[in-house]
């Protein structure tokens, strides 16, 4: 399996539609390539309301993967805002793979792109221990309460402390 098709399968655990745009137009190969069982693909080329028409009407329960060649439209044009801001997305970049992992939205990615390298040490760190899904529901928790609440309110569990005490350790305090 894929690192791509894995951060897929991680993010279609909790949505039912998501969101790819290949920004660079570099991954169509991979896109044309992915086996996904139970999840429909579909390429999103000036068809837009047609294909919300059949996501949200037609087949309301199925599950989909939009691609889109290319960066993803200006608000005002995108005919599927409202579908995408509801859902996931994904990201093909070494920071979207991460937040995929994780299980982080993508209003993290500047955040994880500003800490790229301690979030690849913590990865490395804790990667081989958190095998399961629940562990890395523990990793992303911590992350989202740090960034939103600052490291100095208490985290609650033994993993968290553990995770700012390595994090503290990574980045000298800051």
């Amino acid at each position: 399996m894929t690192q791509i098709q894995s951060a897929l399968q991680i993010l279609f655990k909790k949505h039912r539609i998501v969101f790819w745009y290949d920004a660079k137009r570099e991954l169509r190969a991979e896109f044309e390539s992915l086996l996904l069982p139970g999840i429909e693909t579909i390429e999103l080329n000036h068809n837009e309301f047609a294909v919300k028409q059949r996501i949200l009407r037609q087949q309301p329960q199925g599950k989909f993967l939009l691609y889109h060649a290319g960066p993803a439209p200006a608000d005002l044009d995108n005919w599927l805002l409202d579908v995408q801001l509801a859902q996931g997305e994904f990201r093909a970049d070494q920071a979207g793979l991460w937040l995929s992992e994780l299980g982080l939205r993508m209003e993290f990615l500047e955040v994880v792109q500003a800490h790229a390298a301690q979030v690849d040490q913590t990865l490395a760190q804790f990667g081989p221990h958190l095998v399961e899904g629940d562990a890395w529901h523990f990793v992303a928790t911590a992350w989202e309460e740090i960034y939103h609440f600052g490291r100095d309110h208490a985290l609650p569990t033994p993993q968290a402390h553990r995770l700012l005490a390595y994090l503290d350790a990574l980045t000298g305090g800051r």
